[in-house]
């Protein structure tokens, strides 16, 4: 437990959620915490879609909140350690000077890192793209410069570490996890109802593997299987989908476009099974997405890619389902199996990974820096 309050500074996104659950995960294990904050991503859903002049006025906003964030930092309690949360790579190096003048111990939560997303994961960029060579120095820099850094799960931070050049165990791990007050248990046992409803949301970006979804209901549409497959959300991928559902007269799939997350846990709750991820880059077998937790909180069953990272996730647990990353004959060999099936056999209750699991996490990560 730390003797001083846990300064929480930078412009970190509270829209997203894995950077609420991180901060109610700290309160949750009686971290006095004192934030610092600017809030430059309001009404942002996506930062990989943003257009030129959108990033421009991103930056701009950064570069306005600085002054403030500075002088917050430097009025702030007595403290040992200063938490940099996600988007935070730029924040870290605005604070590293005055947090080392301080004395503070600076920790930086990497949850994604933006060069491995927007080259390897996205391809957005060619590794030899300038902006990428410098935010793959960047990241080279901070993991070096931050006294702790971490990110989602063990897969992941040994593929960081691997891809920044340090040393095994440098970065630690705290899990997405999720909030259970929004994401209840259902009432009653799963459901397998025909047609089979079927549940996926998300922001369309590669590492979904939307695309293995969109075939697998073809594919069980062609076996005369009745399945209703529901997409929610926008992004990156959102006209590729769409043009690959209409050239294969997929009839099943409806898209919902992006909803309110106030609808989601209804929507879950509705539906027979999730969908989480079916991607197959490096960064997608090795995370633990957001939905499959808020999925398992709900006492909903879930059908994801058989990957390292979700190994360790309610592992032997029935109402967990795994299929090899990208193949949508698996996946609608599955959801065909689950259609013809009648019910779900009896099981203990999915794991809820909650703040305080959370809060647990970041407080090994933190262990002797006070």
């Amino acid at each position: 437990m730390l003797s001083a309050p846990l300064v929480v500074w930078g412009t970190y996104d509270v829209s997203k959620p894995n950077v609420r659950q991180l901060l109610a995960g700290i309160r949750a294990v009686g971290i006095a915490v004192h934030e610092v904050h600017a809030d430059i991503w309001a009404g942002v859903r996506d930062k990989g879609t943003l257009t030129r002049g959108e990033q421009l006025r991103a930056a701009w906003r950064w570069l306005r909140s600085v002054p403030a964030l500075v002088r917050g930092y430097l009025a702030a309690p007595p403290h040992d350690v200063v938490l940099v949360p996600y988007l935070g790579l730029f924040d870290l190096f605005v604070l590293l000077p005055f947090a080392r003048h301080r004395g503070a111990r600076l920790v930086w939560q990497v949850f994604i890192s933006p060069w491995d997303t927007a080259v390897n994961d996205r391809r957005m960029l060619s590794p030899w793209n300038p902006l990428a060579m410098a935010l793959y120095a960047a990241e080279w820099i901070a993991v070096r410069a931050a006294d702790r850094s971490f990110i989602d799960t063990p897969a992941h931070a040994r593929r960081f570490e691997r891809l920044m050049g340090v040393a095994a165990g440098t970065v630690g791990d705290v899990p997405l996890g999720t909030d259970p007050a929004r994401f209840p248990p259902r009432a009653g046992r799963p459901t397998l109802r025909s047609p089979l409803r079927v549940f996926f949301y998300g922001q369309y970006i590669p590492l979904h593997g939307i695309e293995t979804i969109v075939r697998a209901a073809k594919r069980c549409e062609e076996a005369g299987v009745a399945v209703q497959w529901e997409l929610a959300g926008l992004g990156q991928e959102h006209p590729r989908i769409t043009a690959l559902i209409e050239a294969l007269g997929v009839r099943s799939v409806t898209q919902l476009g992006w909803i309110d997350a106030a609808e989601i846990p209804g929507r879950i709750h509705a539906c027979d099974v999730g969908l989480g991820i079916f991607g197959t880059s490096g960064k997608a077998i090795t995370v633990v997405p957001n939905k499959a937790y808020e999925i398992a909180a709900t006492q909903t069953p879930l059908i994801s890619g058989d990957t390292p990272a979700l190994a360790s996730f309610a592992p032997g647990h029935p109402w967990v389902l795994r299929v090899p990353p990208g193949n949508d004959a698996a996946l609608a060999d599955c959801v065909m199996r689950l259609a013809r099936q009648g019910a779900w056999p009896d099981a203990p209750p999915m794991p809820v990974v909650g703040p305080r699991e959370i809060g647990a996490a970041f407080e090994r990560v933190i262990a002797g820096l006070a």
